[in-house]
């Protein structure tokens, strides 16, 4: 049996379940559950920042794409999270692929954040980005840094 989120961070993640949700205020979501593949550890003044391998922990994370936003706010498309779920989940944007199960998610990096609600506090998946890229800004080595200060 998987373990449950417990922290926030960036995660690298497979998609391994989904399914459309319709909300009683008109939002629709994409509902979807991830193994944790990967989990970045921050730089130190030691070690530069790193995927730390994740997947003897089998965590799932879930989470809520909204796609749809609500009725009382117009129920518009939620056009930047799409185009990232179509660019880093390697979803086509139709949400029959997402009704049938034929959507094969690719493994991406994902946020994780903490969500409050009456008291209990719970760990969902935020906002999908490159499987290969490093979260936040990358510390300079001195070729970078030579780099910055030739430019300004």
């Amino acid at each position: 049996m998987s373990n449950e989120m417990n922290q926030a961070g960036n995660f690298r993640v497979q998609i391994t379940e989904y399914y459309l949700t319709e909300k009683e205020s008109g939002s629709v979501a994409i509902t979807a559950y991830a193994n944790v593949l990967d989990r970045w550890m921050l730089p130190t003044d030691d070690v530069d920042g790193y995927w730390e391998p994740w997947q003897q922990h089998d965590v799932v994370v879930r989470g809520d794409f909204y796609i749809v936003g609500k009725i009382a706010k117009g129920g518009k498309l939620n056009d930047k999270l799409i185009e990232a779920l179509i660019q880093f989940c390697g979803w086509d944007g139709n949400i029959q692929s997402i009704h049938s199960g034929s959507w094969q998610p690719v493994p991406c990096r994902m946020s994780v954040e903490d969500n409050t609600y009456e008291g209990k506090i719970t760990y969902r998946m935020g906002w999908p980005a490159d499987f290969n890229t490093a979260p936040g800004g990358q510390r300079l080595n001195d070729a970078g840094m030579k780099r910055i200060e030739s430019k300004h």
